[in-house]
């Protein structure tokens, strides 16, 4: 009788950890959640990397604070009608294209530029991480989900971007710093980030239901 209980208790909480009920499903939400762990890390390098930016590109306190708020300001006004764009597009199709076109700013963003071009790329990261990025990921992962396990899902998916910028992070600075932590050192940061960005588009693409995220324009 006790090892009949303690056998339904096991069963319970494999159930409660299979709450997705498919490894295709596992596999959504990996990718899902390495991308969006990912995607902000190009954006948001001034708050790891403060000092050796301000080096590597001749800037000042306030040049980086402009361009943390030509981001801000883009992507605080491109919040809302990404909502609009996720449900009359292909989620996966943003979603690989936002990764995609992040990365590849990020490449740019190694070589160094002019701040007034840095200006220009903060806006289009804006766009790209909000406008066609973030209510994408948001209904992409809710079509990963199976009944009423919603909230698990979203769970899932912030502890997984959790987890993947700071092994990210990690590995980044252990870059900068094998490489001196001078301006060869952030710029092979950059493009190590750039690259992963990357990549983790071309898994979006390649692994993201197309099915699933019409479903998904279709719930709202």
């Amino acid at each position: 009788m006790r090892q009949q209980f303690h056998e339904t208790k096991a069963m319970k909480k494999l159930a409660q950890l299979d709450f997705l009920g498919d490894r295709h499903q596992w596999v959504r939400l990996v990718v899902l959640f390495v991308g969006g762990g990912l995607i902000y890390q190009l954006p948001y390098l001034r708050f790891a990397f403060y000092k050796p930016m301000l080096q590597t590109f001749a800037m000042t306190d306030a040049d980086l604070g402009l361009l943390g708020g030509a981001y801000g300001i883009t992507a605080g006004l491109a919040y809302f009608p990404g909502g609009w764009l996720a449900d009359k597009f292909s989620c996966r199709n943003l979603i690989a294209f936002s990764l995609i076109a992040t990365g590849l700013g990020g490449l740019y963003f190694a070589t160094v530029p002019s701040f007034q071009m840095n200006l220009v790329l903060s806006v289009f990261w804006g766009a790209v991480t909000n406008l066609t990025y973030w209510a994408s990921l948001i209904k992409a992962a809710g079509t990963v989900a199976r009944g009423d396990n919603r909230g698990r899902v979203y769970g899932v998916l912030e502890g997984g971007r959790g987890l993947t910028a700071t092994l990210a992070a990690f590995a980044a600075y252990a870059l900068l710093t094998q490489l001196g932590g001078n301006r060869l050192g952030l710029q092979a940061a950059i493009v190590f980030y750039s690259l992963l960005t990357i990549a983790a588009g071309v898994l979006s693409y390649i692994f993201l239901s197309e099915s699933a995220a019409i479903d998904g324009r279709r719930a709202k």
